[in-house]
């Protein structure tokens, strides 16, 4: 069985400690409560007070989006990364901002945290990189409906991709030698669940329930934090032969019945998208069809 290898971040005397060769000290870090906004600037680290949440606005990778005032045939967006860490548990997350797109929205372990980056590109130049910041407001999420059991049995199924209705074969379904497994939720589907259900990291405890429960594959199962981690040859496919799987959110649509996405990559036009119906029959989640299904081969 393999797990993500997680590397904490540790908050001595209230500093919090930033990635080796960054300036540290307390000027570095922001304190904030639940349910304030706040401010952090890109290489600083904010503490939610009586949380024990340190949040980390690590780099922007890229920002392509469109100047206001500009008329682009692509609206472009800002990719940055973030890490998040509560006692022992520690994950980092790439984020995907569109241009006119308000916020972005993340949960990890029992908190949800709703961001946006300043400032915004205009026609008269590029943005420095200690010019950026991000507007934050962390709250307590809403309780699952679900156990973490339940959750593992719920995504499990959707990996194994079992349905009786389904005549298409995915990546998933072949020998594959590997399965990479990427621990942050994605809703790529024509409705932009993002928008409402945002990002979710799955916590390690739970990765590890699934992979329990998909022991029988014949495949060797490897949970990734973020697509970039997996190796790739220059076709762009997996190197080994293996495919990547995401999964999205867990969304039940009524009682008993729940869409949750998953999209799986081999190479460049050999991937599968759709969204899966899950329901429980005789006390067992079950795959009963699929819904807006995507193909590109």
């Amino acid at each position: 069985m393999r797990r993500t290898i997680l590397i904490p971040i540790f908050c001595v005397t209230g500093i919090f400690l930033l990635p080796m060769g960054c300036d540290c000290g307390v000027e570095k870090t922001v304190e904030a409560g639940l349910g304030t906004e706040f401010i952090l600037q890109l290489g600083r680290g904010a503490i939610i007070e009586g949380e024990g949440l340190h949040i980390y606005f690590e780099k922007v990778i890229e920002d392509s989006r469109c100047p206001l005032g500009t008329d682009c045939d692509w609206r472009g967006e800002v990719v940055y990364t973030m890490r998040f860490t509560h006692n022992e548990a520690s994950d980092w997350i790439t984020l995907y901002e569109s241009g006119q797109k308000d916020q972005s929205k993340v949960t990890f372990l029992d908190y949800t945290v709703d961001m946006s980056v300043e400032p915004y590109p205009t026609e008269s130049g590029g943005i420095k990189k200690k010019d950026y910041r991000l507007r934050m407001f962390a709250r307590k999420r809403v309780p699952s409906h679900y156990s973490m059991e339940e959750e593992a049995d719920i995504y499990a199924t959707v990996i194994r991709g079992k349905s009786r209705e389904e005549g298409a074969m995915t990546p998933t379904e072949k020998d594959l030698p590997i399965l990479y497994l990427v621990g942050v939720t994605l809703d790529y589907t024509e409705r932009d669940y993002e928008e409402t259900l945002g990002k979710r990291i799955l916590p390690e405890p739970l990765r590890s329930e699934i992979t329990d429960r998909l022991d029988d594959l014949s495949f060797n199962i490897k949970w990734v934090s973020d697509f970039s981690e997996v190796p790739l040859g220059e076709d762009h496919g997996v190197k080994g032969g293996g495919a990547i799987v995401t999964v999205g959110n867990i969304e039940e649509v009524e009682a008993g019945i729940l869409h949750i996405h998953r999209f799986d990559y081999v190479a460049d036009y050999v991937s599968y998208a759709t969204t899966y119906v899950l329901e429980k029959q005789d006390g067992v989640w079950e795959v009963t069809g699929t819904t807006e299904p995507s193909v590109i081969s």
